[in-house]
């Protein structure tokens, strides 16, 4: 409480007509006064921001379903988006249960400063042990000498070589390959190429598992979704890990590094209430349902109404937290209306949500509606995307060039561009690496990108069998 009122009176001291608010773990946001009482509410509200952004960015460019993809330095955080974002009703933190309602993301060790060594019997491993921000991959010159994603891809020439955050972070090209061949090239007796090619392989395969769990084991197509990446290091692996996956189309914004803090911009006031009250579906009176409601209405409502949320920008939303009965856990399900016809049309959603979250359903089964929940929206002002005008040539103007690896005995000279000098229109046929301030972009033999009017890479992917 002390710090949230400290970082409140902190901004509002610099911007005294500005609202504060606090992202929170179910994508919405709150006051410092509101997440006092319930500070369990801000647990991994961090990821949460850029699928928000993610969602926003899809509604503008009209397209529904999404994989989001945040790489950041020591970890890999992932949702998949079949029109409106998935939530879950407990996380886990360092192995302990946290019954919190939140936007449904999974994380896994992977990112550019994950580790690489070779474990017994000659196996490459990648992560998820970080060298941190401090002494961080070998290149950075802070006394680092494993090996991390980040060494592989500058060996790679997937990264400037000598440069980072548009020149404002010298590197040392020299000691990511002497971090490589230590950490793994020696004993795999290979070229420092084809050991850092490797690194990005293991790592690739460590994210598109981690990516079909969440896609293909619950009834998603990777193929019907667009990939948002986004983080420092998003872009940079994207291209390769949606052709493992079978991606077709990547949506890349701007300023990928600091989309998250974008997708902050774009949320909505939220706050819920809610209350569990044991009730089998098949007895469950409507004139009950309609009074439970409408009590957990009043109180949302009076909640909004003391964040200055004005009347008409309140917006309230009916989930019913359903199971099998016996079950231990519930699926949230709208709740629309109480007739006969939308009580068994509950009854559906819940079986279509269980089959596709868990890979099986019982239809014959009784159900059991156990948490009574209502959420509440003060929906405010999103900053609009500007749009720019088309280029004068679709012909995007090349940097420089330098080597870059795509895979064993694949070393093409690669043209290099500046995104800041990209505008609408503008295509890229791969290989190509695109270089900006928050990240860098490597598209891949046969890949091609165009830039859109608010100045995102649109990446087409040759279609597999």
């Amino acid at each position: 409480a002390k710090y949230l009122q400290d970082l409140e009176n902190l901004s509002l001291g610099y911007f005294p007509k500005a609202r504060v608010l606090m992202m929170k773990s179910d994508g919405g946001a709150a006051s410092a006064g509101m997440l006092a009482a319930t500070p369990v509410q801000t647990m991994m509200s961090g990821p949460v921001a850029g699928v928000i952004g993610s969602r926003y960015l899809g509604d503008i460019k009209n397209v529904e379903n999404l994989l989001t993809f945040d790489v950041g330095g020591t970890s890999t955080d992932m949702a998949v988006i079949p029109g409106r974002p998935l939530t879950k009703s407990e996380l886990t933190v360092a192995r302990h249960p946290v019954r919190s309602e939140a936007v449904d993301i999974d994380t896994i060790g992977a990112g550019g400063g994950s580790l690489a060594s070779i474990q017994l019997g000659g196996v490459l491993k990648v992560g998820p042990q970080s060298a941190g921000a401090r002494p961080g991959p070998a290149c950075y010159m802070r006394g680092g000498t494993e090996a991390t994603l980040t060494d592989a891809l500058v060996v790679l020439g997937h990264l400037n070589p000598e440069v980072l955050l548009d020149g404002a972070m010298p590197i040392d090209a020299q000691k990511s390959r002497d971090a490589v061949t230590k950490s793994a090239a020696t004993e795999l007796r290979m070229s420092v190429s084809d050991a850092a090619w490797g690194i990005l392989t293991v790592l690739s395969a460590n994210v598109v598992a981690a990516m079909r769990t969440i896609t293909v084991e619950r009834g998603y197509d990777p193929r019907e979704f667009t990939l948002i990446p986004f983080g420092g290091m998003g872009p940079t692996t994207a291209c390769k890990i949606a052709v493992d996956l079978g991606v077709r189309r990547i949506l890349i914004p701007r300023d990928p590094g600091t989309f998250s803090a974008y997708g902050m911009l774009v949320t909505d006031i939220q706050q819920e209430r809610s209350v569990t009250k044991l009730t089998p579906l098949a007895t469950a009176e409507p004139a009950m349902l309609e009074e439970m409601y409408r009590g957990l209405e009043v109180k949302v409502s009076a909640d909004l109404l003391r964040e200055n949320v004005p009347q008409h920008q309140l917006k309230l939303l009916r989930f019913a937290g359903m199971r099998y009965s016996g079950q231990s856990y519930e699926v949230m399900v709208p709740a629309a209306g109480f007739s006969k016809q939308e009580i068994e049309d509950m009854g559906a959603t819940f079986h279509a949500a269980h089959l596709r979250r868990y890979g099986h359903s019982a239809d014959n089964q009784p159900l059991e509606i156990v948490n009574f929940r209502v959420v509440g929206l003060g929906v405010i002002p999103k900053p609009r995307l500007r749009e720019f005008a088309p280029a004068s040539s679709a012909t995007a103007p090349v940097e420089n060039r330098r080597p870059v690896y795509f895979g064993v005995d694949l070393t093409l000279d690669t043209p290099v561009y500046r995104r800041a000098r990209l505008e609408p229109g503008m295509e890229i046929q791969g290989p190509a690496v695109i270089e900006e301030k928050t990240s860098t972009t490597v598209l891949y033999p046969r890949q091609s990108a165009r830039v859109d009017k608010y100045l995102n890479l649109e990446v087409d992917l040759p279609a597999t069998d």
